[in-house]
């Protein structure tokens, strides 16, 4: 099934889906460096032309959640905001600095009762907000869900979990996770099947429940940046899982959108738009 058809299922089926996850905020100071400094001629000023505010992480995920189900997706009350700044060199092509202001909240501020969905969506991109604790709390809650942990600050359940619970969970990570640290983890959360990615693109499927057939998606132009490139990836992934999607299908239409997304080369964090989907 190509794209366009997973599309037309999703907007469809239109899945009730809920995020959860830290409310972000990715300010871009665009501009070059100017003339040099009066109080030292080695240092050249930085002159902001440009300033894009859009929203980050979990944030992300939800707005582009919206675009691809062409409806309004839910975000529960998040255990992270802040924001994260960025200072990007455009005649350079590259990032200048960058800065963080996170303020940490509970997690059990997250009110788990009233999503009003069987559906969830776990965004975590190393923060470790969500250790196995709360994680335990939520598969008791919702048989279904696809989740995107930071496996090393997350940490490892000491007591091994019942299959039954999470036989229906997806766990996306990232190569820079160890291998062990990986096989570990899926030990103490036998979850149903783990999605390896690698910057932009999904590389495999863990085990052996990688599809017959697997291809790449159509190269891209070197893309300024990748941030936030993992958030249209779970967003795709996740729209067109709970449409009823195979795990293939939901990996392949995850990667055509990030292609997209890439090829549109944008300013700022990379967010999935209506003109993505076209």
């Amino acid at each position: 099934m190509d794209p366009t058809q997973v599309l037309a299922t999703i907007r469809k089926v239109s899945p009730g889906i809920t995020v959860v996850g830290e409310s972000l905020t990715d300010v871009w100071y665009l501009g070059t460096f100017g003339e040099p400094a009066q109080e030292d001629a080695k240092i050249r000023r930085f002159v902001t032309q440009r300033t894009i505010e859009m929203p980050g992480g979990a944030a992300n995920v939800r707005v582009s959640l919206a675009a691809i189900q062409n409806k309004p997706v839910h975000h529960l009350t998040p255990p992270l905001v802040g924001k994260k700044i960025r200072w990007w060199d455009t005649e350079r092509d590259a990032l200048v600095f960058r800065h963080d202001m996170d303020v940490m909240v509970s997690t059990a501020s997250v009110n788990m009762d009233h999503s009003g969905t069987r559906k969830l969506v776990i965004a975590d991109y190393g923060k470790g907000l969500f250790d196995w604790h709360f994680l335990l709390k939520i598969a008791k809650k919702f048989p279904r869900a696809v989740f995107s942990p930071h496996l090393t600050t997350c940490g490892i359940s000491p007591v091994k979990l019942p299959p039954e619970l999470t036989k229906d969970w997806i766990c996306v990570v990232n190569t820079s996770e160890s291998a062990m640290l990986k096989q570990r983890w899926a030990q103490a959360w036998p979850v149903g099947l783990m999605v390896e990615t690698n910057g932009e693109f999904p590389i495999r499927m863990l085990a052996d429940l990688r599809p017959a057939g697997y291809v790449m998606p159509e190269a891209v132009r070197m893309p300024l940046h990748v941030v936030g490139i993992g958030d249209c990836f779970l967003a795709g992934f996740a729209a067109a899982h709970f449409s009823g999607h195979k795990a293939s299908e939901s990996i392949r239409f995850a990667a055509h959108i990030c292609t997209r997304v890439l090829q549109a080369r944008r300013p700022g964090t990379c967010c999935v738009t209506q003109e993505d989907l076209g």
